[in-house]
């Protein structure tokens, strides 16, 4: 059978990455979260635009064991606005990849953002634990005041994701008050290609900032 040169070389770089990816998947975790956002588009939450999205690492008490790579790939409609605006070692924005390594105890980017039905995310996170204290991932809605929007999670949050054990912790909230209707939730792993796509590259770049930070 005749094969199509273009889909073969198309493939390998990919083949490439997934495998790197599988390599090392045993030290770390990949989330997939969804938060439904439709209920900022209306009355009353709609008067607290504009909205940011707010991303936290906070360090537990290792410096240097951890590194983390989120990707938004489907914004619901919605959209990416204005700059990112960065404390510790936070890089990127959300419309093209946030990275983040534990270098510094607090770390934390944030950006405006437009709303749209629901927003999407992976989450690529190594997993080395912090004791008695762990490193912890969290995500936020900011409000226009850029305080966060009241939840029912830990520091109204909406996505904890906790490095306690080998398996970490995770816990998704719920809007409450003006912002009933939000909320976080996993999602099961997509499977096309483009996601596939960022997270093998979001993997490698979080490996490399690793590998960095060791040598």
């Amino acid at each position: 059978m005749k094969t199509n040169s273009y889909i073969t070389k198309s493939l390998a770089p990919l083949a490439a990455v997934c495998a790197l990816f599988s390599a090392a998947a045993s030290h770390a975790a990949v989330f997939y979260v969804t938060i439904d956002t439709s209920a900022l588009l209306v009355p009353p939450a709609n008067t607290f635009a504009p909205f940011y999205l707010d991303f936290q690492f906070n360090d537990g008490g290792i410096l240097n064991n951890n590194t983390a790579s989120l990707t938004v790939y489907d914004f619901g409609g919605g959209s990416a606005t204005g700059s990112a605006v960065t404390f510790g070692d936070a890089t990127g924005d959300i419309a093209t990849g946030v990275q983040f390594d534990n270098s510094q105890a607090f770390q934390e980017l944030y950006q405006g953002f437009t709303p749209g039905t629901s927003l999407t995310f992976v989450l690529f996170m190594t997993t080395a634990m912090d004791v008695p204290a762990p490193d912890a991932f969290f995500v936020s809605i900011l409000d226009s005041s850029l305080q966060n929007i009241t939840t029912d999670g830990f520091g109204n949050s909406l996505v904890n994701i906790s490095l306690d054990a080998p398996t970490p912790t995770e816990t998704y909230s719920l809007g409450n008050g003006d912002f009933a209707g939000v909320a976080a939730t996993a999602v099961p792993e997509p499977t096309s290609l483009g996601v596939i796509m960022t997270l093998g590259v979001a993997g490698l770049a979080a490996l490399r900032r690793k590998r960095l930070n060791v040598a």
